[in-house]
């Protein structure tokens, strides 16, 4: 059995604006948020420990595409606010050949 060892490097962004703050809050909060009732649907995240105000969480970019797009629906953001959160959430820094990243949320 082989063992793995990694560092983890942290490099924070800009704070964000609304409406990229306010959805940012609820997945950090509760990154099973808006997923919806169906059991089908796959969670496509990593919960990689924390306290709720401070946490590592890891998603694939389609599920975070998928809970903003919900998620602005739900806060009835307009068409500008809505397109411009899943634009600064399509543009986060994913790792290249996996579309995953792993995102530090603390308050």
């Amino acid at each position: 059995m082989s063992l793995s060892i990694g560092v983890v490097n942290i490099n924070y962004l800009e704070p964000p604006n609304p409406p990229m703050h306010g959805s940012m809050w609820d997945f950090m909060a509760d990154p099973e948020v808006r997923l919806g009732d169906d059991p089908g649907v796959d969670e496509g995240y990593w919960d990689g420990g924390g306290n709720g105000e401070n946490a590592f969480y890891q998603f694939y970019r389609d599920e975070l595409v998928k809970r903003a797009n919900t998620w602005a629906a739900e806060q009835n953001l307009n068409a500008i606010d809505q397109s411009a959160l899943v634009n600064w959430i399509e543009n986060l820094p994913y790792q290249n050949e996996t579309d995953i990243i792993t995102l530090h949320l603390s308050a």
